[in-house]
């Protein structure tokens, strides 16, 4: 059942002045002070993912620890940087920290953080040990907040795809390895990838010793209901472990994601055993709202199913023009959908308008009708 109801609305226009690209002065140090001379550098745009195993070109900085990065063209873009040196040390840092000011020329301090080879061993549920999994660092994170001096080191550093390749190490006849991590003061969080098991993700404090053993692992089978499957062929579905009691130590972090691929039935191999839950958003681009079920066990050596159900949804059509009545193509539109209540909003999707400036877009339907809210119109540009 499709409804057309109204929405608060906000766009941004494309093509539009664009900005040139801000360049930044990187100075990157050692944890004593000492220039990071030839450490590499990357940029990346937070949000953006890049599979891509292959090292792409970095900064590469002088002897003084210095280089020049572009980074955001305005204040809503987000860029991060990562760097590596010679010796191991990793540093990140985000690009446009207060750096919109046409003027500030000043230079952006990032330290390296020093790592040291910590010590792991795989093993099965029955203690046997696993030879040939392959551990890759994922990220590393503070376990204490920063003391505010500048510069300072990183609350935080996730791993490009390339850096996870390449610093990935594979365990021995004895099911050991050892794992590059920063020195001190760092949680790591880390795949572990073997035959029969599949891939599994650890978090591990600082201070403690990366032992994990992996449990026979399940499968999951899900199941659509409500909507033709074919709607929802590439959209993104994710599996969460229902919350328990964090523990102490290693442990492992329960989650598996993917996309449906347009049939009935969508079956997910080497389940960790685990209570999960299924979450789909709303993306607003398909006609299909998925309605939130009951967690299900996944049992080791079996195969457990879920419903994926989808109820009905409500579509909202616009058009979008200049001045003089003409249709603007290639905008982007948020809609926030609401049901008519004080409520706020209960679904948050996106649209860009077509050659003649409409735009369509799903979300939730609720009996009882929908009401017009006020209209707000951002334009920026790209």
């Amino acid at each position: 059942m499709f409804r057309t109801i109204a929405c608060w609305f906000a766009l941004t226009l494309t093509g539009i002045a664009i900005a040139e690209e801000r360049p930044t002065t990187i100075r990157v140090t050692t944890a004593d002070g000492k220039p990071a001379a030839g450490a590499k550098a990357w940029v990346q745009k937070y949000g953006e993912i890049i599979k891509d195993t292959v090292e792409p070109t970095p900064l590469v900085t002088d002897a003084a620890g210095k280089g020049i990065v572009l980074g955001a063209k305005k204040a809503n873009q987000f860029f991060g940087l990562f760097i590596r040196d010679a010796s191991g040390r990793v540093g990140s840092a985000p690009l446009n920290r207060a750096r919109f000011d046409p003027d500030d020329d000043s230079i952006l301090d990032i330290v390296l953080l020093d790592t040291v080879a910590k010590s792991g061993r795989v093993t099965d549920s029955r203690g046997k040990p696993i030879a040939g999994a392959v551990v890759a660092a994922s990220g590393y994170f503070a376990e204490t907040e920063s003391n505010r001096r500048d510069p300072q080191p990183p609350s935080w550093i996730s791993l490009p795809d390339w850096e996870t390749t390449s610093a990935g190490v594979k365990t021995d006849a004895d099911g050991r390895f050892k794992l590059p991590v920063p020195k001190a003061g760092y949680s790591v969080s880390f795949r572990v990838k073997a035959e029969g098991f599949g891939a599994t993700s650890w978090s591990a404090p600082a201070g403690f010793e990366l032992d994990v053993s992996l449990a026979d692992p399940g499968s999951l089978t899900i199941v659509v209901a409500g909507v033709e499957p074919a709607v929802l062929k590439n959209r993104p579905w994710r599996l969460n472990a229902v919350a328990t009691k964090p523990g102490s130590g290693v442990r492992p972090l329960l989650w598996c994601a993917g996309t449906f691929d347009g049939t009935a039935q969508v079956t997910v191999p080497f389940v960790s055993p685990g209570r999960y839950e299924l979450q789909i958003f709303n993306d607003g681009r398909s006609p299909a709202i998925f309605e939130k079920g009951t967690p299900v066990e996944v049992v080791s050596s079996k195969d457990a199913a879920l419903t994926a159900k989808f109820g009905p949804s409500a579509k909202v059509s616009w058009k979008v023009t200049d001045p003089n009545g003409k249709g603007l193509a290639g905008v982007r539109v948020w809609m926030n959908v609401t049901d008519g209540s004080n409520t706020g909003s209960i679904a948050t999707v996106t649209a860009e308008t077509d050659s003649t400036g409409t735009f369509s877009g799903y979300g939730p339907w609720r009996s009882g009708g929908h009401r017009c809210g006020r209209c707000q119109r951002r334009q920026q540009s790209e």
